[in-house]
């Protein structure tokens, strides 16, 4: 039998195998849906991601709909995309709340099957492996959970004790975890508020010798240029990972220079001289002009080693030595910046910002000098942000090496 990679020295017995059935017991109890009553529903997001809640409505709102009441400490799982890990487990946060019928529930049978483990298992490898296999079909919806097929399924199981002791661990670094992503969200919402009062000249930074600096001046962003074009019609020929990179409007919105999922791509420098590409320099703002939102940007950072150039529905923005490009690049992540970008969205279904609305945009201009200090100020969020980010990335690959590794 299967055995897992990793496991507590004080366990040796072997893991049982059991059918689902063995483990779980099926809860359904229906709702009788009264017209002026108000519901609140769940909803499971895929990936492991947990649940979430929607919004009330009404019995009269829920019409016909088959919805049953939520039974704490149950297992739950989305039948429509199972095959995606959309699953959760049930605590009494949720007692009150409905789910339709498409949100089967099972309870573990005790002393047998810990929720916390088994709910763990679901979101792994193993556990995924089932549920595609209980979810025939083709793509998308047509991919629907079969509960007798479910149900049959197999699984391999340690004791109930060392079930417990697994979640336990687990448990304690998803709370090492969710730390992490608090710290981002407070430095994250500190810089914001730190933003709002630096652009809006509530905090005003001096001259070292204590002096005021001279008022700000209201400037069209295209009067801060040497350059702002649009990139070229080009896509990647390249299969290498060596190059030209091409930036396109999803990097600028992932992030190019940190995210480690975004996969690069390039072209060879054959098409770079044949299409006569504009080539990105360091320092140069980049800027979607595509939805998600349009006017994300990004600066093209000093450890630029290769040649870049960008696709069509990216801008690229030179700014001139009178003024401090990452200052610029501040701005363009602000409130106020992305408040005015909305306004100047055109297009029917797929909106955009043109290039022309975009070098109208009003950019409030300090001195160069104090235009520095704003920029070192909020850099300094980035770079803490950055630390703690990767940080958190660096603990959730931990945890997901580990559930390959204690589950069979």
């Amino acid at each position: 039998m299967a055995k897992p990679k990793l496991r507590f020295p004080e366990f040796t017995d072997e893991w049982k195998e059991y059918r689902i059935s063995e483990v779980f017991d099926r809860v359904a109890n229906p709702v009788i849906v009264e017209k002026n009553k108000y519901y609140k529903q769940i909803g499971i997001r895929s990936h492991g991601k947990g649940l979430f809640y929607k919004e009330e409505v009404t019995g009269e709102e829920l019409g016909n709909k088959r919805v049953f009441w939520i039974e704490p400490d149950c297992f739950v799982v989305n039948i429509v995309f199972a095959w995606e890990r959309a699953v959760a487990k049930l605590t009494e946060a949720e007692r009150g709340m409905i789910a339709s019928h498409r949100f089967p529930m099972y309870k573990p049978k005790d002393q047998v099957l810990d929720l916390d483990y088994i709910t763990e298992y679901f979101i792994t490898f193993y556990g995924q492996k089932i549920l595609i296999l209980a979810s025939p079909g083709g793509a998308g919806r047509n991919k629907t959970l079969g509960q007798d097929e479910f149900l049959k399924s197999r699984i391999k199981l340690p004791s109930y004790v060392e079930q417990k002791k697994i979640a336990e661990f687990l448990f304690s670094m998803d709370g090492l975890i969710q730390v992490l992503e608090e710290e981002v969200a407070v430095l994250e919402e500190q810089k914001k508020g730190t933003m709002q009062k630096l652009f809006n000249r509530e905090v005003r930074f001096k001259a070292d010798d204590g002096s005021e600096y001279p008022e700000w001046k209201n400037k069209k962003l295209l009067e801060l240029c040497d350059l702002i074009m649009d990139g070229d019609w080009i896509e990647s020929d390249d299969q290498s990972e060596s190059g030209i990179r091409l930036i396109q409007t999803g990097n600028i919105g992932l992030g190019i220079f940190h995210d480690k999922r975004n996969r690069a791509k390039y072209i060879s420098e054959e098409t770079f001289n044949r299409l006569h590409c504009k080539e990105v320099l360091i320092g140069d703002i980049l800027v979607s002009r595509l939805p998600d939102p349009a006017g994300r940007c990004c600066i093209v950072p000093d450890v630029l080693n290769s040649k870049m150039v960008t696709a069509v529905d990216c801008t690229i923005i030179r700014i001139n030595k009178s003024n401090f490009h990452k200052y610029v690049a501040q701005y363009m992540g602000c409130e106020k910046y992305f408040s005015d970008i909305r306004k100047m969205l055109a297009g029917g279904t797929r909106q955009r910002i043109s290039r022309k609305n975009l070098e109208q945009i009003i950019i409030p201009t300090p001195c160069y000098k104090e235009q520095q200090k704003i920029a070192d100020c909020l850099i300094a969020y980035d770079e803490a942000i950055q630390i703690k980010k990767e940080k958190l990335e660096v603990w959730k690959d931990i945890k997901k090496g580990l559930l390959q590794q204690m589950f069979v």
